[in-house]
């Protein structure tokens, strides 16, 4: 089955969280994503990706599969569609890749609050499955 590469920059850049959603946990590549930023969302516990021409997104380079793709589809959910973009990766080569932004309707929910995967890994902990908390990808400069 072909690879499809997606750049993920909110809850998916924890490994755990992945295998509790795909049953696996496919190595991260960290990436930037220019023209764009992310976006914590009102009364939501996800962030959400707008476009910003001033902007620059960290995040990490998934490989799926289609039928993985459709699970993160579901995951993802309203009100987020999937678009595709170039990322650089962290060793200079570009990928073309999909990610998930935020639809036209949903974009009134944007907050200037930042966004941090620790923050909602820590806050989430009860929530999401034991195997769902902790993060092997993010680092000082994630998310």
């Amino acid at each position: 089955m072909p690879r499809i590469a997606l750049f993920v920059y909110g809850s998916l850049l924890s490994p755990r969280i992945v295998r509790a959603v795909l049953g696996r946990a496919p190595r991260p590549l960290r990436a930037t994503l220019q023209g764009y930023r992310r976006v914590s969302l009102r009364a939501q516990a996800y962030p959400g990706l707008l476009p910003d021409s001033t902007a620059t997104t960290r995040g990490a380079v998934l490989y799926v599969d289609a039928r993985e793709l459709r699970v993160l589809d579901r995951y993802e959910g309203e009100p987020y569609r999937r678009e595709r973009v170039v990322v650089r990766l962290d060793d200079g080569r570009t990928r073309s890749a999909q990610t998930y932004v935020l639809g036209a309707g949903a974009r009134r929910l944007r907050t200037e609050r930042p966004w941090s995967l620790e923050v909602f890994l820590r806050r989430r902990r009860l929530r999401l499955p034991a195997s769902a908390c902790g993060s092997q990808v993010a680092g000082a400069d994630l998310p």
